[in-house]
């Protein structure tokens, strides 16, 4: 027999609560995408938007979660097949440099601040999306396969991971922690729903697993159901740690690598800048002191170029960059003359900073300073300063790929994570050691206890042989009490038949003899008989009957019955 446990009703109060919030705020959004609500839509004009389609994708989740609550499984996993598609087909957007017409499918949307495509997922908001599909589906049929579950709780911690990540960028004023790279960031609404998102799943998870061990505890033995043996239990427990220790490694070697990133990032573009600055300013100087013309300007510079620190021209000891080119204004645009390394092979700034490309190509045309992002032929990415040489039309850019600035932390990230790894399995299997003589215990206990079932149900068994044997005696000793009487009876009549022939063969009067054979039956308590009443014997005589002999018949009956015709 299966033992469902019917949700409770606060759970029920908390997913209805959750479903209103994502779906009421997603309509604010929308409202303001249709109407041209600024507040409505980035809160704030410095922050990032919340993009329609993310709106869209939260509408999914309060209806999966609507669907949940009132327990329509069927429905809320197709919600969460659509958000999971939403997710996924626009996380592979940025890998492959494609666009799949679904960013402005429904409205098309202006280039706004934080927002590298025009209606695009941030990438963080993607996988989030993803996961929180996953949520759905596992939570949708947790109750028929008890894995999805542990894989939504994974999903859920993951989901709070990526919102909380976001608000402390925020609250931190770290644009690294709610936005990846140059990509579209996620807008400050959309952490907070993803927050509490990740608050409802785990909280659904961690019902459906309490609801899983009661089931299993209810449908026989504690400790074999509840633990579902000893070996499922080291899983169990190896399964937990590992996932504790490894959420909490994720959160802090993420965090603290982002910050650490984010703080080189902006160290590096103060060293760019300042490196342009002092050879700007140097190339003025000698220009001045040597009466240099613009030939000669570039000239100095294409030397400098060519054979490295030549006539004083100074390097940053302390910054990464080794590619220099020098421009030219023309009119409003810049043309790159010439530089050293790859840097060379970048004739215009392709893409510019992907948060604001219209204010970063309006000033690199008008050739103002500042740092800059772009990527050359090869489409890798750079981080460019450039610094007009004062007095001159010619302008210095300094460049340094932006991979010599994450490889190193990327790999820091790929050994912490393998360290963090052998950590965690570390910790687990001296988590399991120290458990180990419990598991035995339990072990020991389960089979005491089987061995003790074994018995009582051979104990039980035995009974009910007894108890047959018990039934078998008593009817076999009732059939011989059955038969002994039987065979009694049959000595009775024998004798019974004896004593009427003998009453039969001797001589006497009928009457007597009549008299006699009755005397002897009524004597036989087992025949019931008793003498009461008359008897007559009748003898046929032609048409008439006679009377031969009578008993207990009175004289009146007797002249009546002495003679009577028949019939």
């Amino acid at each position: 027999m299966k033992h469902t446990h019917p949700r409770p009703p606060w759970l029920f109060s908390l997913t209805l609560l959750g479903s209103v919030l994502l779906i009421a705020m997603s309509l604010l959004v929308i409202i303001g995408w249709a109407f041209d609500i600024q507040g409505l839509i980035q809160l704030r004009a410095s922050l990032p938007p919340m993009q329609l389609n993310t709106a869209l994708g939260f509408i999914l989740m309060g209806m999966g979660f609507w669907s949940l609550a009132h327990q329509r499984s069927l429905l809320a996993s197709m919600f969460g097949l659509l958000v999971i598609v939403l997710g996924i087909a626009t996380g592979l957007q940025y890998p492959m440099g494609a666009d799949f017409g679904i960013d402005q499918l429904l409205m098309e949307q202006p280039l706004q601040h934080g927002v590298s495509s025009p209606g695009r997922l941030a990438p963080n908001t993607a996988l989030a999306f993803a996961l929180s599909g996953i949520v759905l589906l596992s939570l949708s049929f947790a109750r028929h396969t008890g894995w999805l579950v542990s894989l939504g709780q994974v999903a859920g911690l993951l989901i709070s991971y990526l919102a909380l990540e976001s608000l402390v960028g925020y609250m931190a004023g770290l644009e690294s922690g709610y936005g990846w790279f140059s990509f579209t960031r996620m807008a400050l609404h959309s952490a907070f729903l993803f927050f509490c998102i990740g608050g409802l799943s785990v909280v659904w998870t961690s019902w459906e697993l309490i609801s899983i061990w009661r089931r299993q505890s209810d449908e026989g033995l504690d400790l074999n159901n509840w633990l579902d043996s000893a070996k499922q239990a080291r899983l169990r427990i190896l399964w937990n740690v590992t996932l504790i220790m490894a959420m909490a490694s994720l959160l802090v070697g993420v965090t603290v690598s982002r910050v650490l990133l984010h703080s080189e990032w902006l160290q590096e573009e103060n060293h760019l800048m300042l490196q342009a600055e002092r050879m700007a300013g140097v190339v003025q100087a000698f220009s001045h002191t040597r009466q240099t013309d613009a030939e000669g300007q570039e000239g100095l510079l294409m030397d400098y170029l060519r054979h490295g620190d030549h006539n004083g021209l100074p390097r940053d000891p302390h910054s990464l960059a080794s590619e220099t080119l020098i421009a030219r204004r023309q009119g409003t645009g810049l043309h790159w003359l010439g530089g050293s390394g790859a840097l060379a092979d970048v004739e215009q700034i392709t893409k510019p900073l992907a948060y604001a490309p219209d204010e970063a190509m309006r000033r690199a045309l008008q050739g103002e300073q500042g740092i800059y992002t772009g990527q050359d032929r090869q489409g890798r990415e750079w981080l460019l300063a450039y610094r007009p040489v004062p007095d001159s039309s010619l302008g210095l850019v300094v460049g340094l790929l932006a991979e010599e600035i994450v490889a190193p932390y990327l790999h820091a990230f790929l050994f912490a994570g393998v360290l963090a790894g052998l950590v965690i399995l570390v910790s687990a299997l001296a988590v399991l050691l120290r458990v180990n003589p419990i598991i035995r215990r339990i072990e020991g206990a389960d089979k005491l206890e089987q061995i003790n079932q074994n018995l009582l149900a051979e104990i039980r068994q035995r009974k009910r042989a007894e108890n047959g044997l018990q039934q078998l005696t008593q009817t076999l000793e009732q059939r011989v009490q059955e038969r002994t009487q039987t065979i009694e009876r049959e000595k009775q009549q024998k004798q019974i038949l004896n004593q009427l022939l003998q009453i039969h063969q001797a001589r006497g009067v009928l009457s007597d003899k009549l008299e006699s054979a009755l005397a002897i039956l009524c004597s036989q308590q087992w025949l019931g008989l008793q003498p009461k009443g008359a008897i007559v014997l009748m003898e046929e005589e032609g048409c008439h009957l006679r009377l031969s002999a009578q008993l207990n018949v009175p004289v009146e009956l007797q002249k009546v019955c002495s003679r009577v015709p028949v019939g």
